[in-house]
């Protein structure tokens, strides 16, 4: 079921980054660099979702809310040195929070194969190291193989949630 859910979060969000706003290259030791300033984010988000939503080239952070709304926090720094302010957001009509209650861990997407999709990095094994009073932690990669438009992408999301909800039914 977390892969299920992983999988449509990859369709959800390969629309909002268009192919002319992913120009970097990410790779598992860059994300894993940045990550911390993420993932322990101001606005007090457990497992975000990070992604470039304005297209502006800073990740923005993602969060599904407990009432049913997805909220694009925008990013007012830089990858490096992120700024989010609790007012400063967007939100989306879509409401998947009842299918999708929370994130299992934080994800980023990024484009990491240079064809300009974005693909998606999870972040694992978060583990404080006291000896060297850093955070430790595992980036794996999830290719986006699909090149649909976002139209598609929507109607895909749309159908695997009836499939789930069916599931749930019966």
């Amino acid at each position: 079921m977390k892969t299920l859910i992983l999988f449509v979060l990859v369709f959800i969000f390969s629309g909002f980054a268009k192919s002319d706003d992913i120009k970097k290259v990410w790779t598992k030791d860059e994300i894993s660099d940045i990550s911390d300033k993420f993932i322990f984010n101001d606005l007090k988000i457990k497992n975000p979702i990070i992604a470039d939503e304005n297209g502006d080239g800073y990740f923005d952070i993602l969060n599904f809310e407990d009432n049913g709304e997805i909220k694009a926090y925008y990013n007012l720094g830089n990858n490096e040195n992120p700024v989010f302010d609790k007012n400063n957001f967007k939100l989306f009509k879509e409401n998947l929070s009842s299918v999708i209650k929370s994130i299992p861990m934080p994800v980023f997407f990024a484009d990491n194969d240079g064809d300009t999709d974005p693909d998606m990095f999870v972040v694992t094994d978060i583990k404080y190291n006291s000896s060297k009073r850093s955070f430790e932690k595992e980036v794996k990669v999830m290719e986006n193989a699909f090149d649909f438009s976002h139209y598609t992408l929507i109607t895909i999301i749309l159908v695997l949630i009836i499939v789930i909800l069916l599931i749930k039914i019966l």
